[in-house]
């Protein structure tokens, strides 16, 4: 698998081609870049399978490169400090990203995952999702990506009524009454729709305040009745939290 790695760090640029050559054999870099339009560049000429790009750069950003392109022939993984709002717009899009300093583990893991064939459609879908998302982030129609067997789904988290785990799986509830089974588990989208609003009210179960109607005890303890008849469960782990979101803390 070939690869360019754009960096405005040239220290960083080394340090990630070191790991590379030790940890992801696969793995043959091709091109370093050390700003936004050298990369665009390199990655034009060199057409590479994987791209590393810092999002953090003097200029224009790594985000600001992609832009540039609108073409995208490749997989990208990016490579951040810790910026919330970025590394949001990225989850959102079913996306890879690396925390610097870069784990050894992580890093193989991303590459793995990298190799995993991915139709050129599907990667054009995410970015420009990614894009939309930075570039508009007071928009109310953001989409979030959702891994379905023929690559992604893209949903409006505001639509979704709730979140159910089942063992490894996760059904997405939506308001239109679809249910969305996700073979991933519950936890790898619970900070994906926190940042929609969407609160943990149980160990299974995720839930969108806007359609709750009710907040009562119940037979078997706490529950939420939503708009439309659905009930969830509360648990008393999550109770602070809930009474919170709907102003009921004292």
């Amino acid at each position: 698998m070939k690869a360019v790695i754009v960096d405005d760090d040239f220290e960083n640029i080394v340090h990630l081609r070191n790991l590379l050559v030790r940890y992801c054999k696969k793995v043959q870099v091709i091109g370093e870049a050390t700003d936004a339009s050298q990369g665009a560049a390199m990655i034009i000429e060199r057409q590479p399978d994987l791209v590393f790009l810092d999002i953090q750069m003097p200029k224009e950003s790594g985000f600001d490169m992609l832009s540039s392109l609108g073409d995208y022939e490749f997989k990208v993984i990016f490579i951040t400090g810790y910026d919330e709002y970025a590394i949001q717009a990225i989850r959102c899009s079913a996306l890879d990203y690396l925390l610097k300093p870069i784990e050894i583990s992580e890093l193989v893991a991303a590459v793995l995952k990298a190799e995993k064939k991915i139709k050129k459609s599907h990667i054009t879908l995410q970015i420009d999702n990614l894009l939309d998302i930075v570039a508009h982030p007071n928009k109310e129609d953001h989409k979030i990506a959702l891994p379905v067997a023929k690559g992604h789904r893209f949903i409006n988290p505001y639509e979704i009524l709730y979140l159910q785990s089942s063992n490894n799986y996760t059904n997405f509830k939506m308001t239109d009454k679809e249910t969305i089974l996700i073979s991933k588990g519950l936890y790898k989208f619970e900070e994906v729709v926190a940042g929609f609003g969407l609160i943990r009210c149980h160990a299974s179960y995720i839930v969108n305040p806007k359609y709750i109607s009710k907040f009562s005890k119940a037979i078997t303890g706490f529950e939420l009745l939503l708009i439309g008849g659905d009930r969830i469960p509360v648990t008393a782990m999550y109770m602070t939290i809930v009474n919170e979101t709907l102003g009921l803390s004292k």
